[in-house]
């Protein structure tokens, strides 16, 4: 958590303001670094930020409700891209990212990875939910596999 630290220390000086994408890919971020992280977008200081890689980090739901917070807060409207897979985030985290995506503060994403999450069948329900908001209308690619949707997710 010091590295993260660190990193979101700098990030909230405004020491990368100019930054368009943030690789932190299989990190073991966990709850702990995604709330570091998410306190710092926040602040408003990656406002340019256009692709955010936090796959393989171990985030599970509770880091989800950070990430959650900062798109609520519209901090991250010009994401395009997004990849959360293999994170554990389970229904609950999609239940998380879903309120985030039904604020709207993400209307310019275009790709969403959410691969090997242990989504299953809830999770979809509640994707889809979200999706039927009518916030991601401009969705180009949603990577879902490996989430034991089964027949009920489909």
């Amino acid at each position: 958590a010091e590295g993260m630290r660190l990193l979101c220390e700098a990030i909230g000086a405004g020491k990368l303001s100019g930054l368009q994408g943030l690789h932190l890919a299989g990190n073991k971020l966990g709850a702990e670094g995604m709330r570091l992280l998410g306190e710092a977008i926040k602040a408003g200081k990656l406002s340019g930020l256009q692709k955010l890689w936090l796959e393989n980090n171990e985030l599970g739901a509770e880091g989800m409700r950070w990430l959650g917070e900062a798109i609520k807060a519209g901090k991250l409207s010009g994401l395009q891209k997004l990849w959360l897979e293999n994170n554990e985030l389970g229904a609950e985290g999609m239940r998380l990212l879903g309120e985030a995506i039904k604020a709207g503060k993400l209307s310019g994403l275009q790709k969403l990875w959410l691969e090997n999450n242990e989504l299953g069948a809830e999770g979809m329900r509640l994707l889809c939910e979200a999706i039927g908001a009518g916030k991601l209308s401009g969705l180009q690619g949603l990577h879902l596999a490996g989430n034991k949707l089964g027949a009920e997710g489909m």
